[in-house]
């Protein structure tokens, strides 16, 4: 769990020798035990198919039944997961892996490059309607050499290829599941499925068959559903879960208690509210650029998180060595923005709607005092609070609206987080379009010079916040409550729960 108050739709990591070296997983000095966790969940998981889905929430699951090629650890680094060693050749467009041998899937049935092949052709297919398949897109083909050997042929050099391996999204399924996996999973992780009763819970138990069975220190997880944060605090503290988001105005309760302790740690986040730049009248940057004065965004850290967070100014969380500090282009200015809507037309204000994700608090908080702000310049929002479900149907996939609130999780590389703004791509819910941006965009994707990259990904930001593309509002903190024996918890980049290493202290 990165967090349980947010849900969603990176920071390069570097080796020294690109797989040069075998790694193993670190083992901690815990051994397995016969204890049991249980976790908060606050949304229920829409299937654990880990390609079908562009649900955080399911990723906290899938992420311990499924392993991918390559695995990054707490600080963004890339080490060997499936694929033991790997290298590139012919200037960046091929791609080996070298995979680990004699690896299970929890049926019983042996890990080979037939296995990566199909996975990624499942991913590329573009009729199975994968949310995520433009981190993968210059993919052309992938082919199995021998049993342990798999070559990625990609289009073009493409910079951030080998972090793309460790999304969870690019977990590795058994050759011909595809078909079952949204309620029957089969992976080759340290846990494995006992059973899901939807909008109950999730129960996991150890796969005493898996590669790195050894990393898989507790005996059965079970992640319970509970939406509402003020009874996931209830229960954390009774003790009948043992992980739990901690509401921003709850963190004394946890750290005044003899029994809990609190993990505080920065995302690789960023809350936004969204604008679709092709609806009118969002479609006049004139517009957009008064909603951009009237937003407070001080007030809002302080009035939702307590103070637990950092404002932003671009699309990019502040611990990223990538992110520019564009905070002070649009400080709040109610004078000005009223003289921008004057100039673009709507001297007497106008009506925009507004949907809200259930059942994410945070986001609907936040999005209540945007409406209070938009308000003091002759703007009314009507909010509509919809279904997670619906939101990702109607905002996220069918661009149908006109503001929206919600979270990016972060990625292993900044053209994971900033490709979204390109015109073409499946993920441009925002309907930006900048010639100057994809160019940008496009150049920082395929070069191999970290300068070049970062002077580019600048760039970009720049550009994006001075079309006013969105109102980038806040890199929150995680707030993770636990029981003080839960030991070997780590905060990850990417939005997963990784439960490798984590134990009961007895």
């Amino acid at each position: 769990m990165n967090k349980k108050r947010m849900e969603t739709i990176g920071i390069v990591a570097s080796l020294a020798i690109v797989g040069a070296a075998m790694y193993e997983p670190s083992v901690s000095r815990a051994a397995q035990s016969n204890a049991s966790l249980t976790i908060a969940m606050s949304n229920d998981v829409s299937g654990l198919d880990p390609q079908m889905t562009a649900s955080a929430s399911a990723f906290e699951v899938t992420n311990n039944i499924y392993d991918t090629l390559v695995q990054t650890d707490a600080a963004s680094n890339l080490h060997p997961d499936l694929a033991l060693t790997w290298h590139e050749s012919n200037h960046g467009t091929t791609w080996t892996f070298h995979l680990r041998p004699h690896v299970l899937f929890q049926n019983g049935k042996l890990f080979t490059a037939a296995d990566v092949v199909y996975t990624f052709d499942r991913i590329l297919n573009k009729s199975t309607g994968d949310p995520n398949v433009n981190d993968f897109s210059e993919i052309t083909s992938v082919k199995a050499d021998s049993p342990t050997q798999v070559t990625f042929t990609l289009n073009r050099p493409y910079a951030p290829f080998l972090s793309s391996m460790a999304l969870p999204w690019a977990a590795i399924i058994e050759y011909g599941t595809g078909s079952q996996l949204k309620t029957q999973p089969i992976g080759t992780g340290p846990y494995e499925l006992v059973k899901w009763i939807p909008q109950q819970s999730i129960v996991l138990k150890r796969f005493n068959q898996a590669w790195d069975r050894q990393e898989a220190k507790i005996s059965q997880v079970t992640f319970m559903v509970i939406p509402n944060p003020s009874t996931q605090l209830l229960d954390l503290q009774s003790g009948l879960v043992d992980v739990a988001s901690v509401p921003s105005a709850s963190t004394a309760q946890v750290k005044n208690s003899t029994n809990l302790k609190l993990l505080v740690k920065p995302l690789n986040d960023v809350q936004i509210m969204a604008m679709n730049n092709k609806a009118k009248p969002l479609n006049n940057i004139l517009v957009r650029k008064a909603i951009e004065y009237a937003v407070n965004k001080q007030q809002i850290l302080q009035a939702v998180d307590f103070g637990y967070g950092s404002i932003i100014g671009s699309h990019m969380p502040p611990i990223s060595p990538y992110y520019v500090n564009l905070n002070n282009v649009y400080r709040q200015n109610l004078k000005l923005a009223r003289a921008l809507l004057t100039k673009a037309g709507y001297r007497h204000g106008l009506t925009l709607t507004m949907d809200l994700p259930q059942p994410y608090q945070i986001h609907v908080q936040t999005g209540e005092i945007l409406a209070q702000q938009l308000q003091a310049i002759g703007i009314q929002v009507q909010m509509h609070i919809i279904p997670w479900s619906e939101w990702i149907q109607n905002v996220y996939l069918g661009r149908r609206y006109q503001l929206t609130v919600i979270d990016h999780t972060g990625r292993l590389d900044p053209a994971q987080l900033l490709d979204r703004y390109e015109t073409a791509n499946m993920g441009n819910y925002f309907n930006f379009s900048d010639p100057r941006v994809n160019n940008d965009l496009i150049r920082a994707s395929y070069t191999q010079n970290q300068a070049v990259r970062k002077q580019l990904y600048a760039d970009v930001q720049r550009l994006l916040t001075a079309d006013a593309a969105a109102v980038y509002i806040q890199s929150p903190d995680a707030l993770i409550g636990m029981n003080k024996n839960v030991m070997g918890w780590k905060i990850y980049p990417i939005d997963v729960d990784n439960l490798r290493g984590v134990y009961i202290a007895q």
